[in-house]
């Protein structure tokens, strides 16, 4: 506060000039001098241009230049919960993976020994697996639907999720043998579509 003798009667009691008002007497509610004007920090992604004084903004964020993933302007993830929640449904699908691989390992041994039977039940749980998995890419669309450029992400695992995985019908070897080509269709499918989102991870993590 700054205290002045005037010809009004009394000392004035000047505030400090803000953003948008001079220097202003407390009682009276004469002015002095000019407002500070704002000090503007630039927009971001995120943010319009804002006073690093009072808070002020002014016009609009610049938006990110993507709609999901990593910005490359500001280097921050845009729409970060579905991008967090997205990729905590994709590797969800590893822990099935790995147990499916398991079984085909089993299943192989199983093999060396002409047990058609034990083939059997790995070839079950691999179905059981790949159920699983597609059941995990299902729950994906909640957000994949949601964005544009994820499109061929959404392409790709739609093909898993309408793949008909087949059990084996039974233990014969050629009951066994239309089992594995049924599942050669679904890996195939699969590893297509995982790459693609590596490749899309690649350029966001």
């Amino acid at each position: 506060m700054l205290l002045l003798a005037t010809a009004c009667g009394h000392e004035h009691t000047f505030a400090n000039a803000t953003c948008t008002e001079p220097k202003t007497c407390t009682e009276c509610g004469e002015t002095e001098g000019e407002a500070n004007g704002h000090s503007f920090a630039e927009a971001t992604c995120e943010k319009p241009k804002t006073c690093e004084v009072c808070g002020a903004t002014e016009g609009e964020a610049l938006g990110h230049l993507v709609s999901i993933g990593l910005c490359s302007r500001c280097n921050h993830i845009a729409n970060s919960d579905d991008f967090d929640e997205l990729l905590d449904m994709l590797e969800s699908v590893t822990p099935y993976m790995n147990k499916a691989s398991e079984a085909k390992d089993n299943a192989s041994l199983y093999f060396s020994y002409n047990d058609y039977d034990g083939m059997y039940e790995c070839y079950c749980e691999i179905a059981k697996y790949n159920r699983c998995i597609q059941s995990v890419v299902t729950d994906s669309f909640s957000i994949l639907n949601k964005y544009d450029e994820l499109s061929d992400i959404k392409a790709q695992a739609q093909a898993v999720v309408d793949y008909t995985v087949n059990d084996p019908a039974n233990s014969s070897y050629d009951g066994l043998l239309d089992y594995m080509k049924n599942a050669k269709g679904f890996d195939m499918i699969l590893i297509s579509y995982l790459e693609n989102v590596k490749n899309w991870l690649s350029y966001n993590v």
